[in-house]
């Protein structure tokens, strides 16, 4: 019996050590660069159309989840509330259990003209934004119809936005429309903006912004 209660203290004493690292080091529980938390989706209003099995549309995003919005006011820039986005762009679907992210979109205004969307790219797992670029380029790049190549297709990786950025080429169906996929240290995001806006926007030093 002593033997037992000994073991027991010991046990109870190691469960005290863990629950005290957990407190003390939150960053093993910090979820906060990972998919949206139930008890966060149970705010927003989910779209009735879904009821085959679907992933629901999460409506009513607040963009102050996600981006400065204020840095982004000051230059001119501004997103309206969005939604959780089955797709990246047109192009490929996006189911989070299978693809280990998904999508929350906004739309994206330039002063006071909407000219496109923003989407913040969520993990479903903590994972470097390293990682998840690069899921997300497999996935577009899987998604693309490959006997089409010369017209629609992915750009080298480069860095003239964020840590790394790279294009999505579609002169068939959107020749007048950009795609670009970018990453910070910590976030991934895919631009999709009228292409008569692309010198401006890059003019003015808005995207790294939307990394703030």
């Amino acid at each position: 019996m002593r033997t037992l209660l000994v073991a027991s203290g010991v046990l109870g004493v190691a469960l005290a050590v863990v629950s005290l690292e957990i407190v003390v080091r939150p960053e093993t529980l910090d979820r906060a660069e990972v998919a949206l938390l139930p008890q966060e989706e149970s705010q927003y209003a989910v779209s009735e159309e879904n009821k085959d099995g679907e992933t629901p549309v999460v409506k009513g995003v607040d963009p102050k989840q996600y981006f400065s919005v204020a840095q982004l006011e000051s230059k001119g820039a501004s997103l309206e509330m969005g939604n959780r986005h089955s797709a990246l762009f047109q192009h490929a679907s996006v189911q989070p259990e299978r693809d280990g992210f998904l999508v929350v979109t906004f739309p994206f205004l330039w002063n006071g003209e909407k000219i496109g969307q923003v989407s913040r790219v969520i993990p479903t797992e903590s994972m470097s934004a390293g990682r998840l670029f690069s899921l997300v380029r497999a996935k577009i790049d899987g998604a693309l119809p490959k006997n089409l190549n010369a017209k629609v297709s992915l750009s080298e990786p480069q860095n003239t936005v964020g840590k790394a950025n790279f294009y999505l080429n579609d002169t068939i169906t959107f020749p007048d429309t950009v795609f670009m996929v970018a990453r910070s240290d910590r976030k991934v995001l895919a631009f999709q903006y009228q292409r008569s806006y692309h010198d401006a926007l890059m003019k003015s030093n808005i995207f790294p912004l939307f990394f703030q």
